[in-house]
């Protein structure tokens, strides 16, 4: 009788945080791609200012405010091969999720497991590119792919530390695995360094599964 009760509570608390998660979630995921898109933005002007490859920024920015995916993919491949070694990175990031947007996950997610694993480009690009196929696959991927994927020291050396710690207490919300869910969170707030937003955020989702 006890183990029913606790599987039940544990549902409860997992319905809680999900219907957190729904409806804060865009909220958060906006956020989220200001915050990464505003240090690319610092790198593309980075890349400007250092190198003489303004028109390859410029096809970039025109490929990347065309109307469809579509349109974006096609006129993203034909300059894919640039010669400036962080604007080939952005443009292959910028294609993994124009690819996405047209639900084809699967060519996405090669992508950007290629872009992770590129140590010729930005290390900013590949915690961008990790971060975005961890968020596509937060629901799927395993403790084992994980620890391939985003060691310790990588986690703690990249630029977006604090949000990958927030969606790895989600991915083990979302595995039932409450106690490290909680202790993921925890160790969050109690960190001096880690955002308030980030902190504010890990403590309403602690308080829902409390």
């Amino acid at each position: 009788m006890s183990d029913v009760l606790r599987q039940i509570d544990e549902d409860l608390r997992k319905d809680r945080i999900l219907s957190l998660w729904k409806k804060y979630g865009i909220y958060i995921i906006v956020f989220i791609l200001l915050i990464i898109s505003s240090v690319i933005g610092y790198q593309i002007n980075k890349s400007l200012n250092i190198s003489n490859n303004q028109k390859q920024v410029e096809n970039y920015l025109i490929a990347s405010n065309l109307p469809s995916e579509n349109e974006i993919v096609s006129s993203l491949s034909n300059i894919e091969n640039s010669s400036n070694i962080f604007m080939r990175g952005l443009i292959r990031l910028k294609m993994a999720n124009a690819l996405m947007s047209q639900g084809k996950k699967e060519q996405s997610q090669a992508i950007l497991i290629e872009l992770m694993r590129d140590r010729e480009i930005n290390k900013i690009l590949n915690d961008a590119a990790g971060y975005f196929y961890l968020m596509s696959n937060l629901n799927e991927i395993t403790k084992d792919e994980i620890s391939v994927y985003f060691s310790d020291s990588q986690i703690d050396n990249s630029a977006f530390k604090y949000l990958f710690l927030e969606l790895f207490a989600l991915h083990y919300l979302f595995s039932g695995d409450f106690e490290q869910t909680k202790n993921s969170f925890q160790e969050i707030i109690n960190d001096p360094e880690a955002p308030n937003d980030i902190v504010i955020r890990s403590e309403k989702f602690l308080e829902s599964i409390k």
